[in-house]
């Protein structure tokens, strides 16, 4: 197992035998291969070679995982539950991680981390999915859900080979295990190469797209921020953006007051990134100057000539002003605006505005749009749909929001379309628009009577379903609840987590909650026909009997809603009696309140 061919080499060659396989004068060859290292390794070598200033880096190659992983058995299949999907995951995952480097191998790596960076410094290691023969795979053009696998910073020596289990074993991870399951991809062909990279210490991070990814501008974007990339790309520091015209040059900018930035910790630099406050003198200060931007520009221009494509790049500054480039991937673009004889697209943000207030981030936003996805799915299961109608309709249910210049909004024409599979939907409609503040569309969408006859049609056939599932969804929203507290108190605080404990609590979440949140749909819905059933019979019954309905609504058992309700009333009440707390929450920066 410690052949000449598990490790691939992109730097200087000091003569460390197998570990440099391939490098002599030249970098190498392995390391260009997407197939033997991945997209990301792959795209990081080629730009060392055309001379961009990229970390130098070493990558244990797809062969390597091939030859110590041992490939996991009692896969449910493609058709299992996802209960039964993730279990398998995690059993994988463990199994995976539990696996020993080969020795020599293990010396190999050790070696090579000795050489880029001595024994005493620090590495990234980061793991990706080695492409198909057709070149699909992580970070590729077409379908790059980078991301999937997993990535450290800051590994010491001593960790650094448990680490590398660790990315071997993302490829196991639950949601990409459910996400190859559901694109049709084979979960247990899966190989993954893993890059050692030596670490940076970046004092200042930018992300920059060669083309605007919002409709292809030609003008360069620029998010930057103060400390490391991750604050950048997982939006947790405060972020300036510049805006450059790539034929004069012109920088425009927008500045935000920094406050936020990520980095090392100072007391435990090994232990990851954490949240830091900004110096107070960095805090107004553009992050980058125009110049910078324009040199940043520059490099990205040569990597999207190299890559003959719009470029995302990301990379970071160091203390004396060098730009170092540690990332490339293809930029995705926005869909192309639709033809002007295509009909207009309904959007609105009526009800939508409690969830999202004020201006929405994009990473907010696309964390929302998995959410309506799986949580409609799971939903629209529960209430009957087919399995082969909600694959028809995967298009609709990845477009049910939309963002635009910060704000998110339902696309009418997507909820129409799914919730049109719901039994009986167009006798509840007029209902549920008015849910929403779709008062003005009412009557241009209510149902005639041959629809209302076919709802009628739809229910009487669903009948035994939607009454099992009513008589069963008190116990199964109790079950929910208990799995939502059990999850709360098991997680009763983020503030002392580190960042590979708050990205396994995301993971968790995200794969329980998929097949669990429709309960909570579930029953909004049930409430919804009763309204709808109160509601007609007391227009029927009643002179102006809408306008009775909301007096009738009231009392009740307490529930959590009302309970949330009332507990925001009562904070913002202990706010505004307090002179100095009022000012600083109508005034101050919200990471300072």
């Amino acid at each position: 197992m410690a052949s000449t061919t598990p490790l691939a080499h992109s730097g200087p060659a000091t003569g460390h035998g197998p570990l440099l396989a391939g490098t002599g004068g030249d970098p190498g060859t392995a390391p260009a291969d997407p197939a033997l290292v991945g997209h990301k390794f792959s795209r990081q070598h080629e730009m060392r070679r055309a001379g961009l200033p990229v970390p130098a880096f070493f990558a244990l190659t797809a062969e390597a995982y091939t030859a110590c992983v041992p490939v996991p058995t009692g896969f449910p299949g493609a058709g299992a539950s996802a209960e039964e999907l993730t279990a398998w995951a995690r059993a994988a995952r463990d199994e995976v991680r539990a696996t020993p480097l080969p020795p020599g191998l293990a010396r190999q790596v050790l070696a090579g981390f000795d050489e880029l960076t001595g024994p005493e410094g620090l590495v990234a290691v980061r793991g990706c999915v080695a492409a198909q023969p057709d070149g699909s795979g992580e970070d590729g053009a077409d379908d790059p859900f980078a991301g999937l696998s997993d990535s450290y910073l800051y590994v010491r020596r001593e960790a650094l080979l448990d680490r590398v289990a660790d990315c071997w074993a993302s490829a196991y991870n639950p949601e990409a295990v459910l996400y190859r399951v559901r694109r049709g991809v084979d979960a247990t062909a899966v190989r993954v190469a893993v890059g050692v990279q030596r670490m940076v210490p970046g004092v200042r991070s930018f992300v920059m797209f060669t083309s605007d990814p919002r409709g292809g501008a030609d003008q360069a974007v620029v998010a930057a921020a103060h400390g490391i990339g991750e604050g950048i790309v997982q939006e947790k520091a405060d972020i300036d953006h510049f805006f450059m015209d790539r034929a004069t040059g012109a920088v425009r900018a927008e500045l935000a007051v920094k406050s936020v930035m990520a980095g090392p910790d100072p007391a435990r630099p090994d232990a990851g990134p954490v949240l830091l406050p900004v110096p107070e003198a960095l805090g107004e200060p553009p992050v980058l100057s125009d110049d910078e931007v324009r040199a940043i520009g520059e490099l990205a221009a040569r990597a999207e000539e190299l890559f003959g494509g719009p470029q995302d790049i990301e990379g970071t500054l160091t203390a004396d002003g060098r730009i170092h480039l540690v990332q490339a991937r293809p930029v995705v673009r926005a869909a192309a605006p639709p033809e002007e004889s295509a009909p207009p697209v309904p959007w609105t943000n009526h009800n939508l505005t409690e969830s999202f207030p004020g201006v929405t981030s994009t990473l907010t936003y696309s964390q929302a749009r998995v959410f309506y996805r799986t949580g409609f799915t799971d939903f629209y299961r529960r209430l009957g749909v087919p399995e082969d109608s909600l694959r028809r309709n995967q298009h609709h249910l990845s477009r049910m929001i939309g963002h635009l210049d910060g704000r998110v909004y339902y696309r009418l024409d997507a909820w129409f379309a799914l919730h049109g599979q719901i039994p009986g939907f167009d006798l509840i409609r007029p209902m549920w628009q008015r849910s929403l503040g779709l008062t003005e569309r009412t009557e241009d969408t209510a149902p005639d009577r041959a629809a209302r006859r076919r709802a009628w049609k739809q229910v009487l056939r669903a009948t035994p379903r939607l009454t099992r599932a009513y008589a069963t969804q008190p116990r199964r929203l109790r079950e929910f609840l208990r799995w939502w507290d059990d999850l709360m108190a098991r997680w009763p605080s983020f503030e002392d987590c580190t960042a590979d404990e708050l990205v396994a609590r995301y993971r968790t979440m995200w794969a329980e909650a998929e097949h669990r949140w429709g309960v909570t749909m579930v029953a909004s819905y049930f409430a919804l026909v009763s309204l709808a059933c109160a509601d007609a019979l007391l227009d029927r019954w009643v002179p102006d009997g809408a306008a009775l309905l909301p007096r009738l609504m009231g009392g009740g058992r307490p529930n959590r809603t009302l309970a949330s309700v009332r507990s925001a009333l009562a904070l913002a009440e202990r706010a505004a009696a307090d002179p100095d707390l009022r000012t600083a929450v109508l005034e101050r920066p919200a990471p300072e309140v």
